[in-house]
């Protein structure tokens, strides 16, 4: 995607109008137009706070491989917490990694509870019953 189809993706998504975009940016609305027209491109300034204020990277916006889920980017406490996960060892993240896929499969329907052979639950040493989850193939 190029610069001034992600641009105007952008803007969209936050529902600015060129001229807000322009003002947030410290620009003319009209120069805004130019760029998503594709006519010009704005100067290290004004992509910078382009970059900035939309919370993507200048990566994103210049490179056409550089993809970006909005709806993550938006998100402040999943890209933290996916921030903290990429800074942990390869052992934890594949914890990480198996947790989160657990869950998803839990939330998709394709799971059955299970009690062991007795059919009786398990408890634990407060006398709460454990559940053991069987994800079904």
């Amino acid at each position: 995607m190029a610069f001034a189809d992600k641009l105007r993706r952008l803007r969209k998504h936050q529902k600015w109008s060129q001229d807000e975009l322009g003002q947030k940016i410290g620009i003319h609305g009209r120069h805004v137009g130019k760029y998503e027209a594709g006519q010009v491109m704005p100067n290290a300034e004004s992509l910078i706070r382009i970059a900035k204020i939309s919370d993507v990277t200048i990566d994103y916006l210049l490179l056409d491989d550089a993809e970006l889920r909005l709806d993550l980017a938006q998100n402040k406490e999943l890209l933290r917490l996916f921030d903290e996960v990429n800074r942990m060892d390869a052992d934890d993240q594949a914890v990480v990694k198996s947790l989160i896929d657990a869950y998803i499969t839990l939330r998709n329907g394709r799971w059955k509870q299970y009690y062991p052979a007795n059919n009786n639950p398990v408890v634990d040493m407060i006398g709460r019953p454990k559940v053991f989850i069987l994800f079904e193939q």
